[in-house]
């Protein structure tokens, strides 16, 4: 049975997503409106009255998907932007090889499922989920990688330069290796044919991404862009060529920034350069020296991580962003800079974080006489805890107090000879001794309840491995290969990014 907890009763989310999550006046000083279904008929209003070169988004989606077999409701997506009653609600990720690690999937998710919401809320407006490709990343290495069933199976490759253009012809290799990580398990249904024929069947990971995330998501109306489109990029020639030669927004930014760390932290440190130029497969950061140099500022300038989201609204209808802690934070550094070139700042929503509860999982929690939540806090005294309720032990608490008594009565007995101070320095040292006592009892008791902690290890390393949580660790794939397309319709079923609940979900073995 799925069960849920509020974040703010976990502590995996700082004082800045807490905030937030808890509606604090404060953040709006860098957000447009807190994220509900209500607060969107603001941000639709605004947007409306903004100028979006509909005609130029379509034909780049619609070229870019030309060689794709797309699903009917993703065409009719596509179609419906050109109207003025059609928004976005947009998500999105690096180019992670088959998805990679769960959260990538909740986002996707999420924006689906919350189009579907705002469709129910607004019937006069249409809503299309965009999943956005960094493509222009050059973090090869950050995103070469993948956990799947314990293992991290490396992509071995030589290439530098934007992700997007990275070469998948001796992809073959590496599928076999992930195909070996699942030994004899037998892969669902269909689960070649999106994850390993999207490398095969294309020639960089940009189009390899697009394919699979067309394959898992079309039947849903996902829309997916690579903005690396000279086209679409003219809308941020102007605000780019500003800021490389007077540092205007740059200014703003770092100003919000500084408000922002005042009271929390920045997410990404500003830099006094943001753009760079792309020319093949080099990046090269462009200055007011050397901005002479760029022959075609639309072909090659690439914004960084900053000034990403200001090149989105700036081309999509967009009402709404859904992402994790660390890019909610960074977005909020943005909102000076919105507010000055007049762009409407989006909702910003959570995605969904929650615990996938498989039967091994579940056994081992009736076993223990636990319920998931408890791996949501103080994970290093989990074991502790639990040998303690198992033994009956009581870290000497009552030891303790019946030498306190003995020593109150010293106290009470002597009192006229003023030694209060001294007796009560000898009670801290016997303190201590009964502290070192205790710990050393429970090392004695977990060693003797070996079978006990070996489940309780069991259910940190599928929950929190490495100390983070089992959504940033587990790759899809490792979920679909057991499960196929039963696990995206849990998800499906299941997942709501305006519900401010951690989720533990139960699978259906």
């Amino acid at each position: 049975m799925n069960s849920k907890i509020p974040y703010t009763e976990t502590e995996f989310f700082n004082n800045l997503i807490v905030d937030f999550i808890n509606s604090e006046e404060n953040i709006l000083n860098f957000i447009n409106e807190f994220p509900n279904l209500k607060n969107f008929e603001t941000i639709i209003n605004q947007k409306s009255l903004e100028k979006i070169n509909r005609d130029t988004l379509v034909s780049r989606l619609k070229k870019q998907n030309k060689k794709f077999k797309i699903s009917k409701e993703t065409l009719n997506n596509i179609n419906s932007l050109s109207s003025k009653n059609t928004f976005t609600i947009t998500t999105g990720h690096q180019l992670c090889l088959f998805t990679g690690p769960l959260y990538f999937t909740y986002k996707v998710i999420g924006c689906i499922n919350l189009c579907q919401n705002l469709k129910e809320k607004y019937p006069k407006y249409n809503f299309v989920p965009i999943f956005w490709l960094a493509s222009e990343d050059h973090d090869i290495d950050e995103i070469s990688s993948i956990n799947v069933n314990g293992k991290n199976l490396k992509w071995e490759t030589e290439y530098v330069g934007p992700s997007g253009k990275a070469y998948t012809k001796n992809f073959s290799e590496y599928i076999q290796s992930v195909k070996n990580s699942f030994g004899k398990q037998v892969l669902s249904e269909g689960f070649e044919e999106i994850f390993f024929n999207s490398y095969l069947e294309n020639k960089d990971l940009s189009s390899a991404t697009l394919s699979m995330l067309n394959k898992l998501f079309g039947k849903y109306g996902l829309v997916c862009i690579d903005a690396n489109a000279s086209e679409l990029k003219r809308r941020l020639v102007k605000i780019a060529e500003n800021d490389i030669k007077t540092k205007k927004y740059t200014e703003i930014l770092k100003k919000t920034s500084k408000k922002l760390a005042s009271k929390y932290h920045n997410q990404v440190n500003v830099s006094d350069d943001n753009f760079f130029s792309i020319r093949d497969r080099e990046r090269v950061k462009v200055t007011k020296e050397n901005f002479s140099d760029i022959k075609d500022i639309s072909q090659e300038i690439s914004p960084n991580v900053l000034f990403r989201p200001i090149y989105q609204e700036l081309i999509l209808p967009n009402i709404g962003y859904i992402g994790g802690p660390a890019e909610i934070a960074y977005w909020m550094q943005l909102k000076g800079v919105f507010s000055e070139i007049n762009l409407t700042f989006p909702m910003l929503i959570l995605r969904n974080s929650l615990f996938v509860i498989d039967k091994k999982i579940k056994v081992n929690l009736s076993k223990l006489n636990l319920s998931a939540d408890k791996f949501l806090k103080n994970l290093n005294d989990i074991e502790k805890k639990i040998i303690i309720a198992e033994n009956n032990f009581d870290e000497l608490n009552n030891e303790n107090q019946e030498i306190e008594e003995i020593f109150d009565a010293i106290k009470l007995r002597f009192k006229d000879l003023h030694l209060e101070e001294s007796i009560n320095s000898e009670y801290q040292k016997v303190n201590k001794s009964i502290k070192k006592i205790s710990k050393k009892i429970v090392r004695g008791l977990k060693k003797r309840n070996e079978i006990l902690i070996s489940r309780v290890e069991f259910l940190r390393n599928r929950f929190t491995p490495k100390n983070s949580l089992q959504e940033r660790n587990d790759s899809l794939i490792q979920y679909y290969a057991i499960y196929g397309e039963n696990f995206m319709k849990m998800l499906k079923d299941n997942l709501n990014p305006l519900d401010n609940n951690f989720l533990f979900l139960e699978t259906d073995d």
